[in-house]
């Protein structure tokens, strides 16, 4: 179950910072914040495995010092609401309704069918109709004569 959620948050993030380093930043030490994360565990569910917490592991302090910078408040909200001891698979499921894909789509297209079809003309009028049409490039095209 924790290796789909990593899974899912990743994904997330990759697609809502594809643009940019960062989405939301704040100012908490990345230390603090990780402290933050090993005692947001229900008690039980995080014991000591030899010397370490179960999940206090390399991978853990890296996935939370990378999204833990806070480049989303959505992250911000997960972390608040587990650490206050709401149960774990309704934080989940808010923190999915606030990064939920529909929330993120356009409530109309960019370009309506009117300005493709003046934009296809103008090419059209213009002459550029055929360099519009490209094709991939062949080893034969590009070594010498």
């Amino acid at each position: 179950m924790f290796k789909d959620f990593v899974k899912a948050i990743q994904k997330n993030l990759q697609q809502m910072s594809k643009d940019s380093s960062r989405l939301f930043t704040v100012n908490v030490d990345t230390e603090e914040l990780y402290n933050l994360y090993l005692d947001s565990f229900p008690a039980g569910t995080n014991e000591i495995y030899r010397e370490r917490r179960e999940y206090d592991c390399s991978c853990c302090r890296h996935f939370i010092r990378d999204v833990g910078k806070i480049r989303n408040h959505s992250i911000g909200t997960l972390l608040v609401n587990i650490s206050e001891g709401m149960d774990l698979d309704l934080a989940v499921r808010k923190y999915e309704q606030i990064v939920a894909p529909v929330n993120y789509k356009r409530p109309k297209a960019i370009f309506t069918k009117k300005m493709l079809e003046d934009a296809k003309k103008t090419i059209t009028e213009l002459g550029y109709m055929d360099s519009l049409q490209r094709r991939f490039a062949t080893f034969k095209l590009c070594s010498r004569r």
